[in-house]
């Protein structure tokens, strides 16, 4: 400003002076041949024709950086100028910390993620409105893609549990009621079985849940273990009122297709046994 503020001072004095000659009477002045040598060549390369000419060119530049800019203006740093670039990304608008984001306050970013995100938002400059958008854009992606990937297990669940019915045949609701104890049982809560069934599948889970239930139904003693069998009759009974008060197990007993049936009603003959005071065979 103070290079172009001299050289409207120049042509100011180089008007008058040509101004002056004319009313004298001569010829106008060569107007630049009054102006120091630098400014001399700076009217030569913007080829000003005339003091006038040079000061609407003034006029032109303080309309575009005059008062009302005041302030407002920055300078690109140079490569390598890291204050300079520090000083860059304050004026445009970069929170002083990487804290000044508040992403961890927005719904759906991840607390942690969220102060990593802003660390690497903060050593790229990004105004709080930029990182504010890119956090909005990926949290809308990220929830886009998770949705995908639960639709696509529902359907893989769907079409598997379709399959296992089909194999299981008219024994399939009661396989899947011993899945289902088997689960309430070992403890599993919702998030467990959820874990467990996108881990390894809808078929596998319930597979394996209705072996390890028909395990624990057929309440087979170990091997050794000795003294597993009811030795009275009162104790007889009690098992046999426990076995008949568990649907599991009287599904079982009723159903001759259910896979448990020859060990329910080998169960329920060894109690009836002992409980008519029958030795044991």
């Amino acid at each position: 400003m103070a290079d172009d503020a001299g050289a409207a001072a120049a042509a100011q004095d180089a008007n008058a002076a040509a101004q002056a000659g004319t009313a004298a009477g001569g010829q106008a002045p060569d107007w630049l041949g009054s102006l120091p040598p630098d400014l001399k060549g700076l009217a030569e390369a913007k080829g000003w024709r005339d003091p006038a000419h040079a000061l609407q060119g003034y006029q032109g530049l303080e309309k575009l950086l005059g008062a009302d800019r005041a302030g407002r203006t920055v300078v690109l740093p140079k490569d390598g100028d890291e204050a300079a670039k520090d000083a860059f990304f304050g004026r445009i608008g970069r929170p002083e910390t990487a804290e000044g984001y508040e992403l961890a306050k927005r719904d759906g970013v991840d607390p942690d993620f969220g102060g990593k995100a802003a660390a690497v938002m903060h050593r790229a400059g990004l105004t709080k409105d930029q990182a504010g958008a890119l956090a909005e854009w990926f949290t809308a992606e990220q929830a886009a893609a998770q949705a995908g990937v639960d639709d696509a297990f529902a359907r893989r669940s769907e079409a598997e549990m379709q399959e296992l019915t089909a194999e299981w045949g008219e024994g399939a609701h009661a396989r899947m009621e011993t899945a289902r104890r088997y689960a309430k049982v070992a403890g599993f809560d919702g998030a467990e079985l959820d874990a467990i069934e996108r881990a390894i599948g809808t078929k596998a889970m319930l597979s394996r849940f209705d072996a390890a239930g028909k395990a624990l139904m057929e309440d087979r003693p170990p091997a050794g273990s000795g003294g597993a069998e009811p030795a009275t009759p009162a104790a007889a009974t009690g098992r046999l009122q426990a076995m008949l008060a568990d649907p599991a197990k009287v599904e079982a007993l009723m159903n001759k297709g259910h896979p448990g049936h020859a060990a329910a009603v080998a169960e329920k003959a060894r109690l009836d046994g002992v409980i008519a005071g029958v030795p044991a065979s």
